[in-house]
């Protein structure tokens, strides 16, 4: 799993919306958006959700099921008042065209997210943040499948599904600490939950849904102070909610790891790179202020390894003031090898985003086999662990461009992990654009464009070939999620 930063790109940046799984590392502008998505929600009217035919969400005609849906609200209700609702449909992956009869109504600030191996999608439908349910459908049909129905206290985060696809964990505030719930699909099943130890604030970035019941979770601890300067590390739990307790609660003062609420200092702050191998059960931890990793054994709640990667010059040296140095690490879907990435942001520096280049680490030996000099800056990995994709601010020199806000643009660029060259740098022309991810086979690769019109423009090329397939133009408020080739936009009540 690695970093998506298409959320710089800000399309719909203005809808409020809850988090969904967290399958991506913890780089500063990601974290910050779902900080502020979060805070969104605490203005949101409350639900009153009835058990039976409550959710707002209105099934279109999947295949055999009759009719596809006429305008208006495919479950027959009138439009409401107020934001207007979304729709959510299938796309065509390498055509990106529409897939016939497979719709779904939805509400303004609900996006899905899907099992871990693409056969479901959960919906969320909310108002409020205390009341709500998850509709869980057919991915390939959109027919429901069961309905979670959520309500007690403030909802502050959906972690996705379990990995046996038979529950949905929900994170939740309690008083002033959290509370981590498991709700299963069947209705018989009874919903268990662990109150975290102290007050702790867990972004959705930091957590692994783990097999049998457990939640992994990585937080801060401040654990120094001097005056001005004050120091953040890493800290680990592990929470089982099969039998409602916390079973690992591992300190890390090894581990240099300043919160996201450090940003307004004018202090150097280092964010570090998180890899979740949930299949083995393990935590990879890149050092954002030393050349160091840290691998924690979720089972034992031990650490398991730790090794020196090396000095190099850029990496290494201490910041000044107000600048961040913030690693991403994306691990292969068999666990050998580690892709370790970065860069610095220098306040009133030209250009302020500094790439840490890549290295690459073989996690047997915890070696480092190659560092490539690549402008990556964040990095995702395909499903099958061939490709590499990311997004760098900085492959287009300020210099080259001619601005009058002397702004760089944005490229996307595509490793091949087994002969370990830069096969492609995609853009669009004087456009910035975003890496967006892979398709659930890994047979296409998905970049989004700003259109210089308040939209954006998502292109997908097949792999390994890089022909571009198809090209769609898509309203700012829209979001496209390339594992299910999944477009949600607005729908009824939309000017």
């Amino acid at each position: 799993m690695g970093l998506r930063e298409r959320d710089r790109a800000a399309p719909g940046a203005g809808d409020p919306a809850p988090p969904s799984a967290p399958r991506r590392s913890g780089d500063l502008r990601r974290m910050l958006a779902l900080a502020v998505a979060l805070a969104a929600l605490v203005g949101f009217a409350r639900l009153a959700a009835p058990e039976h035919s409550s959710s707002r969400l209105g099934v279109g005609a999947s295949e055999g099921a009759g009719a596809a849906p006429e305008a208006g609200d495919p479950a027959g209700r009138p439009p409401r008042a107020g934001p207007p609702e979304m729709l959510l449909r299938r796309l065509d992956p390498s055509t990106l065209a529409d897939v016939p009869a497979n719709l779904l109504l939805m509400g303004p600030s609900d996006r899905p997210f899907p099992s871990d191996d693409g056969a479901l999608l959960a919906v969320p439908d909310f108002q409020g943040i205390d009341i709500g349910e998850v509709v869980v459908v057919d991915a390939r049909t959109f027919r429901p499948v069961a309905t979670v129905r959520l309500e007690g206290s403030p909802i502050t985060g959906l972690l996705g599904f379990t990995p046996e696809a038979d529950a949905i964990i929900v994170q939740r505030r309690t008083g002033r600490g959290q509370t981590l719930s498991r709700h299963p699909l069947d209705p018989r099943e009874g919903t268990t939950s662990v109150e975290l130890p102290e007050p702790l604030r867990v972004d959705a970035e930091q957590t692994a849904v783990l097999g049998r019941g457990r939640v992994a979770l990585l937080t801060t601890d401040r654990t120094g102070d001097d005056g001005e300067s004050r120091r953040w590390t890493a800290r680990v739990l592990v929470a089982d909610l099969l039998e409602e307790r916390v079973v690992v609660d591992l300190p890390l003062p090894q581990v240099r790891a300043d919160p996201v609420a450090e940003v307004l200092r004018d202090a150097p702050l280092y964010f570090p790179g998180l890899a979740w191998d949930e299949p083995r059960e393990r935590l990879y931890l890149a050092h954002a202020d030393t050349r160091r990793l840290t691998v924690v054994d979720l089972a034992s709640g031990r650490v398991e390894a730790e090794a020196d990667l090396g000095t190099r010059a850029r990496d290494t040296e201490q910041l000044a003031a107000g600048a961040r140095r913030m690693r991403n690490a994306a691990l292969s879907p068999d666990g050998a090898r580690l892709y370790v990435g970065g860069r610095d942001v220098v306040p009133r520096a030209d250009p302020p985003d500094r790439p840490l280049g890549l290295s690459v680490i073989d996690t047997a030996t915890l070696t480092e086999v190659a560092h490539l000099r690549l402008l990556s800056e964040s990095g995702e990995l395909s499903p099958d662990g061939r490709w590499l994709a990311w997004t760098s601010y900085t492959a287009v020199p300020v210099t080259d461009i001619e601005r009058a806000d002397g702004v760089g643009f944005s490229r996307v660029g595509l490793l091949d992990t087994i002969s370990l060259q830069q096969v492609a740098l995609l853009g669009n022309g004087y456009r910035s654009s975003y890496a967006l991810g892979f398709a659930q086979d890994s047979g296409f690769f998905y970049l989004q464009s700003d259109d210089g019109e308040g939209g954006f423009v998502v292109r997908a090329h097949a792999l390994p070939s890089l022909e571009q397939t198809a090209e769609r133009r898509l309203p700012g408020d829209a979001w496209f999620e390339p594992r299910g080739a999944y477009l949600r936009e607005a729908g009824l009540g939309a000017s």
